[in-house]
């Protein structure tokens, strides 16, 4: 029952991760934009983590080493959410989530170059997969095709950043929700200050659009998350991980369902490679069990 209720756990989850696009893309009708919906995002989140971390943590405060650590894990957070988002714009939402998912073979890749870490042979068979999947999501003489592949593969690349950091660091000794709240927390200010700069923090959003906002918020940032934590606890991160692959499935259903957004041979093709080289990785790395937040 234990084993079972982690991969209840994981699975809803990923399907949560999975609707972030439909949702994202509902509040962008409503007057919102990526950068503003990020903010927005981490913002209501807020209180509700502060409860949490009040709850399971001896106490709230943290060291200005803490601090310094949090504020850099939190560029590859924050930004993750900004170039992610703004990817909806320009393709369709199941090709930006499943090109969001070369993170883990961008984390090998980061843990080899960087750190000297000795890889085996199926990675790098991982990571060639992985690439000729994206190259064949790029449609000739489409301009926004390119822009949002970008942004979603930069999303990528600042998530493995983001995971990287949280290993090599040792900021895990916080508590979960300590560590939750202090991320989300420094996060706003960020996204406060990068909107305020691009012009792009507007409260001129619908009031449907407002309550979409503040769902999402507790869905993702606390709901999902959480219970993707509790997941990985039971049944350790490999098959986690695997499990995860719920979430492009589940963008790409809505995506057609919702949005009617066309899929062809060839980006089937480009998804089975990437898919493919993920599982390839969770099932051939037998590195220690590590939980990451979203």
């Amino acid at each position: 029952m234990t084993r079972f209720r982690g991969i209840v756990c994981v699975a809803i989850s990923a399907i949560l991760f999975g609707c972030m696009p439909l949702m994202a893309k509902k509040i962008y009708l409503c007057g919102g934009n990526p950068v503003n919906l990020a903010f927005n995002r981490f913002v209501f989140s807020l209180p509700i983590l502060f409860l949490l971390m009040k709850r399971f943590s001896d106490n709230i405060y943290i060291n200005p080493r803490q601090i310094l650590k949090v504020f850099i894990l939190s560029l590859g957070f924050s930004g993750t959410s900004i170039l992610l988002m703004s990817s909806y714009n320009y393709i369709s939402s199941f090709t930006a989530t499943t090109i969001h998912f070369i993170y883990p073979t961008i984390v090998i890749l980061m843990d080899v170059i960087i750190f000297r870490e000795k890889i085996k042979p199926v990675k790098y068979i991982c990571a060639i997969l992985c690439t000729i999947g994206i190259m064949l999501f790029y449609t000739p003489d489409q301009s926004g095709n390119i822009i949002g592949i970008i942004f979603a593969l930069t999303s990528g690349i600042t998530y493995a950043f983001y995971i990287v950091y949280l290993d090599k660091s040792n900021i895990e000794e916080l508590p979960a929700f300590k560590l939750a709240f202090y991320l989300s927390l420094i996060s706003s200010i960020e996204l406060f200050l990068f909107s305020f700069a691009t012009n792009k923090l507007t409260f001129n959003i619908k009031p449907s659009g407002w309550i979409l906002t503040i769902v999402f918020s507790i869905l993702i940032s606390t709901g999902a998350t959480t219970l993707f934590q509790i997941g990985v606890k039971i049944i350790g991160d490999q098959q986690a991980s695997i499990l995860s692959t719920f979430e492009p499935i589940t963008s790409m259903i809505l995506g057609v369902l919702v949005f009617k957004e066309m899929l062809n041979m060839k980006i089937f093709t480009g998804v089975f490679f990437v898919i493919l080289s993920i599982i390839l990785i969770t099932m051939f790395d037998r590195s220690t069990d590590k939980i990451t937040l979203k």
